[in-house]
């Protein structure tokens, strides 16, 4: 005989599992969590440590779905999400013939070379749960200039990585609503909150919103020479607001964000030594409110 439970949405920790615990010693047969998942990395990789240093086997749900906090994610295209529009109630009933080929195409999309691979998700359930240390989430080199996507900050525990005040949903214990993580729903599944710039998901162009005090996201990259460097953060703010960045350990002064009407604009800083090789930089947000989309590094002559 084999104990399996379910597991969603509640702390990870031992009470949390206390039952199964006692099940699996008063009855000596082996536990096993038998589905889990739909929550954030923060919460995958707590989830997984917990599990394991109490000898529980364990199985994800789902490997993959049309959203973005699994290892796979089917991608919705234009002629479903028109589809979608109109079960909604949001837009014009689509023709038999535009509905049929919108189908098709969402079914070639879930094959698996054409899928989405969050490498994010897989990271935070295979190599988070035994590592503290943060690692690249894409390699930049900087030779005399190069742009940090500011969605692209290190994979790695919250705390380690990065910091966001919101990190996952835990209603079931909290007895509160349903808690959303990443706001933007899109790119990646830790608390920070990420967004498409066109109403359709576009991977290859997205900005991190909602930035709260305290909040911070750390980038690792590698440096050709030795020297001084300007840092350009393309930013945009309804209101006014402050950052700091820390570079290889050392804070610099806060700088201001400007109230630019929501467009994007750029903050530059100067004379920031950086090292040949391995770089760490973290954006500090001191005071919130804006969006960033990207870091511009560019060596001064």
């Amino acid at each position: 005989m084999l104990i399996s439970f379910h597991k969603y949405w509640n702390y990870n920790d031992t009470a949390s599992i206390q039952q199964f615990l006692d099940f699996r010693e008063k009855y000596n047969a082996p536990v096993w969590l038998g589905e889990t998942g739909e929550n954030s990395n923060v919460w995958f990789t707590d989830a997984i440590r917990l599990m394991e240093e109490n000898n529980i086997g364990w199985c994800w749900w789902p490997l993959k779905k049309l959203d973005f906090n699994n290892p796979l994610e089917v991608l919705v295209n234009p002629g479903y999400e028109e589809i979608l529009q109109y079960w909604r109630g949001e837009g014009e009933k689509p023709s038999e013939d535009e509905a049929y080929k919108a189908f098709m195409q969402l079914a070639e999309n879930t094959k698996l070379e054409n899928n989405y691979y969050h490498k994010g998700v897989v990271d935070a359930m295979m190599r988070q749960p035994h590592s503290k240390e943060a690692i690249p989430f894409s390699e930049v080199y900087v030779d005399d200039s190069a742009t940090l996507k500011a969605a692209n900050y290190d994979m790695g525990e919250m705390g380690i990585a990065y910091h966001d005040n919101v990190a996952a949903n835990y209603y079931v214990s909290t007895g509160g609503e349903r808690q959303s993580w990443n706001n933007g729903r899109t790119y990646r599944n830790d608390g920070v909150d990420i967004y498409p710039k066109e109403p359709r998901k576009n991977y290859g162009d997205v900005y991190v919103g909602d930035m709260e005090n305290g909040e911070w996201l750390q980038y690792t990259f590698q440096v050709s020479n030795n020297g001084n460097y300007e840092l350009s953060f393309r930013a945009a703010a309804n209101a006014e607001g402050k950052a700091a960045v820390e570079v290889n350990g050392k804070k610099y002064p806060a700088f201001v964000v400007l109230d630019s009407q929501g467009e994007w604009t750029e903050v530059n800083i100067k004379n920031i030594p950086l090292q040949k090789g391995e770089n760490q930089m973290k954006f500090l947000v001191v005071e919130g409110g804006f969006n960033l989309e990207q870091i511009q590094i560019d060596r001064q002559k």
